[in-house]
């Protein structure tokens, strides 16, 4: 399935990202061609800034639907190969949006650090009290904003009792093209959207340092 309006979408975050002087660590186009549906995952690391975050991995989720529906909705896309086919589907009733899942990693060896030698299940209270502080200023940094957010985390256990291996927080954004009216508007708002998780990336690696806690 070709995707030209999201294809371009992937070619001005890329070039957006060595604007403003990132190197993704992972960057993937991909395409499940069974459910029409296509996407952009990259990851940026923040170890080299941050001892508390690892990194923050987006992933963009499209679709032949979405495709179709933008074709249809944008300027200058008479010769988009999906309005060639005079037998596509009906998609008024489809959203002019795209899907944005956002996921910051925290750094859960820090609290190996903090508790110690003999920890037992202190591991996993103090990563609870930490997940707590950072949940109460993401709860204010976010604010206004139209999202879903969840943490997602893992336990294990050692001989020593319980630990969280995996502690990432994740947020779900749909942004909005119903009044998009060309490619070139469309790219400066994937822009904006794409300056704004960064911005909130610094925000979070500012947060994890404040609220880590002190001691066991």
């Amino acid at each position: 399935m070709n995707y030209p309006i999201f294809n371009s979408i992937v070619k001005q975050i890329k070039q957006e990202l060595a604007k403003i002087g990132i190197n993704p660590g992972t960057f993937r186009n991909w395409n499940e061609y069974s459910i029409n549906a296509t996407g952009l995952e990259f990851s940026i690391d923040i170890s080299d800034s941050s001892d508390y975050l690892k990194n923050v991995v987006v992933n963009l989720d499209w679709g032949k639907f979405r495709e179709l529906r933008m074709a249809r909705q944008l300027d200058g896309m008479e010769e988009h190969p999906l309005l060639q086919d005079d037998n596509q589907p009906d998609v008024s009733n489809v959203r002019s949006s795209i899907d944005i899942e956002v996921m910051w990693n925290l750094n859960e060896s820090v609290i190996f650090q903090i508790a110690g030698q003999n920890p037992g299940n202190q591991r996993v209270e103090l990563a609870s009290e930490w997940m707590d502080s950072i949940n109460r200023h993401i709860n204010e940094m976010l604010a206004g904003e139209d999202l879903m957010s969840r943490w997602h985390v893992e336990l294990e256990g050692d001989n020593m009792g319980r630990y969280v291996s995996v502690m990432s927080f994740i947020s779900y954004f749909q942004h909005n093209f119903e009044s998009t009216e060309n490619l070139n508007d469309l790219h400066k708002q994937l822009k904006g959207r794409i300056r704004k998780i960064i911005h909130l990336s610094s925000r979070l690696v500012f947060y994890t340092k404040a609220t880590v806690p002190k001691s066991a």
